[in-house]
């Protein structure tokens, strides 16, 4: 695969991303169906879906401003 950091400015590899990631959920009319099987990574914690429901924990640290 042809590596686009080279060919495509951090911009526009930023809006692609959005465009991909706001087609998650969609159900385009005509659209084929899913091919495959679903991979899913071993070591990954199985998460109980009753205990994750609702359940969401925010892990971005925010440095703090500067005083002025």
């Amino acid at each position: 695969m042809v590596a686009w950091k080279n060919n495509i400015k951090p911009s526009d590899i930023q809006k692609i991303a959005s465009y991909v990631l706001s087609l998650q959920g969609t159900k385009p009319a005509g659209a084929k169906p899913a091919e495959g099987e679903k991979w899913v990574e071993e070591a990954a914690p199985k998460a109980d879906a009753k205990a994750q429901a609702g359940a969401t924990t925010d892990t971005t640290k925010v440095a703090a401003k500067p005083a002025k």
